[in-house]
């Protein structure tokens, strides 16, 4: 028998995450050449996140249809970031709100109580795009 190195052994090969789609990459340098360039990454990185969570959180709030018809009028680097499958951002405040939905074990939200969360949801995911925007804005 030949013995193998301990990371081989188990059904996970390799411990890293699989990258970021190329289409994120690519809005975010697109979206980032809408700042001024005296404005430091960070600040440019925030500001776009601020962004794309606004858009998501009115895509989450509005009638599909009219959201689809505005994205084919108007194609921005922005709308990318929130609305692409491929990059999939919504997913982050969708997780989020499954996990409170099992945390209250399905109660029903009133409206107000709803756009609350929305909210305390979309506090919580702007600084995670904002640091992922950072990297890209860095690297690119």
């Amino acid at each position: 028998m030949i013995a193998r190195p301990s990371a081989l052994a188990g059904p996970v090969m390799g411990m890293a995450r699989p990258s970021r789609p190329q289409a994120e990459r690519a809005a975010v340098l697109a979206a980032a050449g809408d700042y001024p360039a005296s404005w430091a990454v960070t600040r440019k990185a925030s500001a776009l996140a601020s962004k794309v969570v606004a858009e998501l959180v009115k895509e989450l709030q509005s009638d599909r249809l009219l959201t689809v018809l505005e994205q084919l009028a108007c194609q921005s680097p922005v709308l990318t970031l929130a609305t692409d499958p491929e990059i999939n951002t919504l997913d982050e405040i969708v997780e989020r709100q499954v996990e409170r939905l099992r945390a209250r074990h399905g109660r029903h939200l009133s409206p107000l109580e709803h756009r609350a969360e929305l909210s305390a949801i979309a506090a919580e995911v702007e600084p995670l795009l904002a640091g992922r925007y950072d990297r890209h804005l860095r690297a690119g």
